[in-house]
């Protein structure tokens, strides 16, 4: 299994990757994890390019895996060993204009060689199937729909604010349309409950503002 996205960040794919992980313990299954290391956003085009086109595929085949599971959609498009690609969604090719200019060329570009490439395609939902369908041309054959599991219980690290509150958790990027999260809040007329906003900044100098609204965002150093 890839397991890159680790070392950038802990976001949603890094929990659905480390519970993936955890939940493979309990299996018959030998999980050899494969990493590009670092955490460094300048090396996400080395990455994309070096790592999962070249490095990846070529240490797949010299281990002889049964298996190799790309859980985050960045995928070699050519494999020697059986390739399984998870794709979350493909909000990149219908809204590229809420992603970054490496992403958004990026996954026009490499996103229909790696669902050739695939043996399987994973979708975790029946809309995130139709839009492989219809974005990607992928057959009814190689695709499988597996949501995602619930996790357990969630405990949050420190202490939590006083008081009561709407509390949304969400990297702050143009892709998570906090603009509407904002539009919404207002028109709820919550009595004054205030929007506590808390999540990694991401890319494009999002903040999130207005009445009543708390931004407690951890800023990349």
């Amino acid at each position: 299994m890839d397991v890159s996205a680790l070392a950038l960040t802990r976001a949603g794919t890094a929990r659905h990757i480390s519970s993936l992980l955890d939940a493979l313990e309990d299996e018959d299954v030998d999980v050899r994890r494969y990493s590009l290391g670092g955490s460094s956003r300048a090396l996400v085009p080395v990455r994309d390019l070096g790592w999962y086109l070249a490095a990846l595929p070529a240490k797949a085949r010299h281990d002889k895996v049964d298996v190799l599971h790309c859980p985050t959609q960045r995928a070699p498009v050519r494999s020697s060993v059986p390739l399984v690609v998870t794709f979350h969604d493909l909000a990149v090719l219908r809204h590229p204009e809420t992603f970054n200019r490496w992403t958004r060329t990026y996954s026009r570009r490499v996103l229909p060689r790696v669902v050739r490439a695939a043996t399987r395609v994973i979708a975790v939902s029946e809309f995130t199937k139709r839009e492989l369908q219809e974005l990607l041309d992928v057959p009814e054959e190689k695709l499988r729909v597996i949501p995602n599991a619930v996790g357990g219980p969630f405990s949050a690290d420190g202490e939590a604010a006083a008081g009561d509150y709407v509390l949304a958790v969400s990297t702050l990027e143009p892709r998570k349309n906090l603009p509407r999260l904002v539009e919404a809040y207002r028109r709820a007329d919550l009595n004054g409950l205030p929007l506590l906003v808390a999540g990694a900044a991401g890319w494009g100098g999002v903040r999130v503002e207005g009445d009543g609204v708390v931004e407690q965002s951890h800023r990349r150093k």
